[in-house]
């Protein structure tokens, strides 16, 4: 992996990203010399102080007074926990590239480091659990291990995702007995749950450090380096883990950045990533407290706890420390470009009060040409397919829905893509496509690749101009699909990321599909999609409407999997945003609508002339017997 010998430095700040939230109007410049340090301030109660400005903060480097060239006040909404429980446990089901996010949160699992013992299993889900409870509306986050990687979640909103993938954590550290099983992953090499540093030197599914460092070192020096290009939001590690980091070679001071751990230092010092570290063990009789735990915490502003049994009860802290701060730039007056770590020490004007930030950064180092390399160069849309963080050049929504089919050996995916218009773009144009997925152990699992035509609608910058379907057939199993597209006259390439579980259908004695909304597409010019589509015709990203508008939802009921088939009572529930029921639907399918294929197609149409604005949530239950299922799909409206 190329070395990056560069000091912290910000190139471009994201003013909008924060200004919607800023007490006073950031003027962070384009400048590749500041260095951008993120700091909390806190009060004896260790509560954010707020209303500070500019001249109440000092900042030494290496001990020497820096002017400060660049301030903002940065306040994150408060988790709000307002109505009903589908508000915030329900994620909306299309995603997009947009990364309007103001925080980010990695949850990050040292299963290397942690013995197989009950207590410290439980602890550490309980902390991890936490950490997804306080996520507010606008948080991504991420759930990364450091051995049995093909555990993890990329980054996503959806509560239920991350929860499960909690929920998979096992301790990996050869101390102890783990309970029989495979354990053992491919490594893969794309994304945040999956380090791409990691395939250097380390055998697959185990704890062995190799040349790039230990593998907590390679997982979080991954996501710092993905992390490093979006500026502006706030990125917190929540690192449940038990060991602590061998400074017995090296310190920061001083130190040019040669080794694993100064290269991992470097690299979340570069994408202003707080580390706050929680010990799982809990209180335990004769065990020194190990005086390097809480290193990585100290020297990245973050906040260590240990020698606790309730270890999950200073993770609200974390998100209250990370929920107000400021933004602050100094342009170092020490221009000597020597590699070495240089010490930032912060104070504030007013008296008492704690103030936390990271230890310092690493100066600028003249870096060695790039060795020639014979490997092809990869296009834009392999670029865009395989990045950390998806690409917002052409603007892309994305819905991802398995369906069951007939006679099909594996179940069909619904790749639908929004394109919204592209800015300087023709009226009509045409755009290359493709779409890719891939396995928990991140293999290629399929691709589909087309170009289509496609009209912008009524010159509506930001208007979706087309929903683009495509199919894929996938064996049972979590994927990750990711569909890129770029604008053959623009030269523009997009791309956008999401998560899906496929269900084992064929051994289902009842099984629901994901839900999927169709529009009226009368008038309209939709793009020719390569292969059958087992789906309809209109199938739409769109979530809000009008309330003139046709819309209808629909879903596949499936018994592929029972010895007989039998009746199945499907209900359509519509709630709005305080639990209130507006709307019910009720329908028996009886057994001999399975007899053909054991697949029945429900579609309910949408009441949206009877619904005032606002968001609401649409709720498929599907029972026979004993037996439930059900989907779920998030829907606005937006009046006439």
């Amino acid at each position: 992996m190329q070395r990056r010998h560069a000091v912290l430095l910000i190139a471009i700040i994201a003013v909008s990203a924060i200004a919607g939230h800023a007490q006073q109007t950031p003027v962070f410049r384009t400048s590749a010399d500041i260095v951008q340090i993120d700091v909390s301030v806190l009060d004896r109660d260790h509560q954010p102080v707020r209303g500070l400005s500019a001249a109440d903060f000092t900042v030494l480097d290496s001990g020497i007074e820096q002017p400060v060239v660049a301030f903002a006040a940065v306040d994150l909404p408060d988790r709000v926990r307002t109505g009903a429980p589908w508000t915030h446990d329900v994620a909306p089901d299309v995603v997009t590239n947009h990364l309007g996010a103001k925080r980010v949160v990695l949850i990050v699992f040292d299963d290397c480091s942690t013995p197989w013992d009950p207590s410290v299993l439980q602890l550490s889900r309980h902390i991890a659990r936490a950490a997804v409870d306080e996520l507010g509306p606008q948080d991504l986050a991420s759930v990364i291990y450091t051995s049995a990687r093909r555990n993890g979640q990329e980054l996503t909103t959806d509560r239920a995702r991350l929860t499960a993938a909690v929920e998979r954590f096992f301790p990996q550290s050869p101390a102890g007995s783990p309970p029989p099983g495979p354990f053992s992953a491919s490594v893969p090499t794309r994304g945040l749950a999956s380090p791409a540093a990691a395939t250097a030197g380390l055998r697959s599914g185990n704890c062995l450090a190799g040349s790039e460092g230990s593998p907590l070192d390679q997982a979080l020096r991954n996501g710092a380096e993905i992390l490093s290009a979006w500026p502006g939001v706030r990125k917190t590690v929540i690192l449940v883990s038990t060991s602590s980091v061998d400074f017995s070679q090296m310190t920061l001071d001083h130190n040019v950045i040669v080794d694993n751990l100064a290269r991992t230092f470097a690299a979340m010092q570069r994408a202003n990533l707080n580390v706050y570290q929680f010990d799982p063990r809990g209180l335990e009789v004769g065990r020194k407290i190990s005086e390097e735990f809480g290193i990585l915490s100290d020297n990245t502003g973050g906040r260590a706890f240990m020698n606790t049994n309730t270890p999950w009860e200073g993770v609200p802290q974390v998100f209250r420390e990370n929920s107000s701060y400021y933004l602050v730039g100094f342009r170092p007056t020490n221009v000597t470009q020597d590699g070495r770590f240089r010490k930032i020490t912060v104070k504030v004007s007013r008296p008492g009060l704690e103030v936390r930030t990271r230890a310092g950064y690493y100066s600028a180092r003249a870096e060695k040409p790039a060795k020639p390399s014979n490997r092809p160069v990869p296009t834009e849309i392999e670029r865009a397919l395989s990045n950390g963080l998806p690409t917002g050049d052409v603007p892309l929504a994305l819905s991802v829905v398995a369906v069951p089919v007939a006679r099909g050996k594996n179940p069909a995916v619904a790749v639908v893509a929004g394109l919204s218009a592209i800015e300087d773009a023709p009226p009509v144009e045409k755009i290359e496509v493709t779409a890719a997925a891939f396995t928990d152990t991140w293999k290629s699992a399929g691709t589909a690749t087309q170009t289509i035509e496609v009209a912008r609608r009524g010159g509506a910058t930001g208007r979706v101009v087309a929903d683009v379907p495509i199919r894929l057939d996938l064996k049972p199993g979590r994927y990750e699909i990711r569909f890129a597209a770029q604008s053959a006259a623009t030269e523009r390439t997009g791309s956008v990321y999401a998560s899906l579980t496929v269900p084992d259908f064929a051994k289902a004695a009842l099984a629901l599909s994901g839900v999927q909304i169709i529009r009226n597409n009368s008038g309209s010019s939709e793009p020719a999609a390569s292969g059958s589509l087992p789906w309809p015709v209109g199938v739409t990203t769109r979530r809000a409407f009008r309330n003139d508008e046709a819309v209808a939802a629909e879903v596949r009921v499936s018994q592929i999997g029972a010895r007989h088939p039998a009746v199945v009572t499907v209900t359509a529930v519509i709630q709005a945003r305080d639990g209130a029921e507006l709307s019910r639907d009720t329908r028996e399918l009886p057994g001999e609508l399975f007899a053909a294929n054991r697949i029945v197609e429900h579609r309910t149409t949408l009441p949206l002339l009877r619904l005032h604005s606002g968001e609401y949530l649409l709720t498929f239950e599907a029972r026979t017997g004993n037996q439930l299922e059900r989907s779920f799909v998030r829907f606005t409206v937006d009046g006439l």
